[in-house]
C-alpha cells in the first residue's frame, strides 16, 4: 500500500503576558503590572510551501487582550 501523506491538523500555539511600569525584577511579576495577554495559532499550509524558496509559509491567526480598558485587537497573515 503506497505511504500517504500526513497533514498535522493541530496548530500550533504561541501565548504571552504583557507587564507596564515594571522598575526593576522584583515586580515582574506582580499581577498589578500585568496589562495584556496574547494568543496566537500557527497553521501548516502545505500547498503554501511551493510560494517560497528559503522557508515555509504559516498561517496565522492571533488576538491581544488588553485588561486595563484600552484597546484590544486581533490580527491574521502569514509567517
Amino acid at each position: 500500500m503506497p505511504a500517504q501523506a500526513q497533514i498535522n491538523a493541530l496548530p500550533e500555539i504561541r501565548a504571552g503576558l504583557s507587564a507596564r511600569g515594571v522598575d526593576d525584577a522584583t515586580n515582574l511579576l506582580d499581577a498589578k503590572s500585568i496589562t495584556d495577554a496574547n494568543i496566537e495559532l500557527l497553521f501548516t499550509a502545505p500547498d503554501l510551501n511551493a510560494w517560497t524558496v528559503i522557508s515555509e509559509l504559516r498561517p496565522h491567526i492571533g488576538a491581544t487582550l488588553n485588561f486595563r480598558g484600552q484597546d484590544s485587537y486581533g490580527y491574521a497573515g502569514l509567517s
